[in-house]
């Protein structure tokens, strides 16, 4: 297996003094359970999903000076949903250093749990933070965000994701978004719900959040994110 530290120093000029640092960002707590193979990711992840937060919440209110506090939390909490995080995972590869049992895996040996991927992605920026300092971990997460970044478009949260989205597939198909729990993960005091919303069997975007209902605004937002695909998708479910 292709040591963590060696690709990041190839692909992002990032050289660990600690390159355990890293490896532990990606260790599942099954194998540490299991196996005994060193600490998980886990605390790493509960300061990685802090530095996270005070990353994009700067990011945010120097890009839109003008945005009211109620907008820029929801290009936050999008920006820091499970759904972003984890494609940023998939995208960048990190499943192939990922330590888990097995049945966490695919055919393809690619992570199934949204879930994980998310945690491994904050855990892995609180190891830059430790060993490389702050400026590093902040600019290889905007780095690696640039797309999701790019795509946010402040002008289309006038209102909040999930009524904007019924009031848009309500005047183009006279239908109505539906909502449905995937996936409840985390201790009780950090509960996390992953959700699905879909249109007439039509998958639109998933979201994730301490609540249902904050899971429900983020795959609302998700989707007015791709809203013309979602309409032409909907369409040729209407013409089966």
């Amino acid at each position: 297996m292709t040591e963590p530290a060696d690709r990041f120093k190839r692909e992002f000029s990032l050289e660990f003094s600690d390159p355990e640092l890293l490896r532990r960002a990606f260790r599942h707590p099954s194998v540490t359970r299991e196996k005994g193979q060193g600490e998980s990711y886990q605390r790493l992840e509960f300061l990685g999903d802090s530095i996270l937060g005070q990353v994009i919440s700067e990011h945010l209110f120097r890009r839109f000076p003008h945005l009211e506090e109620g907008r820029l939390s929801q290009l936050k909490a999008h920006l820091v949903s499970t759904p972003t995080l984890s494609a940023a995972g998939r995208r960048l590869g990190f499943s192939e250093f990922v330590q888990a049992e097995d049945s966490l895996f695919d055919k393809d040996g690619e992570i199934l749990s949204d879930a994980i991927l998310e945690d491994v992605f904050e855990a892995v920026i609180a190891a830059i933070l430790l060993d490389r300092g702050r400026k590093a971990a902040r600019d290889w997460t905007l780095s690696v965000l640039k797309e999701e970044l790019d795509r946010v478009q402040a002008v289309r949260i006038e209102l909040d994701p999930k009524s904007l989205l019924q009031q848009r597939l309500l005047g183009r198909f006279q239908l109505l978004p539906e909502y449905e729990m995937l996936e409840q993960s985390g201790p009780p005091h950090r509960r996390k719900f992953l959700v699905r919303c879909a249109c007439e069997g039509v998958e639109l975007g998933r979201g994730s959040g301490s609540s249902l209902q904050a899971a429900e605004q983020q795959a609302a937002a998700m989707a007015l994110e791709n809203i013309e695909d979602c309409y032409q998708r909907i369409e040729e479910a209407l013409k089966k």
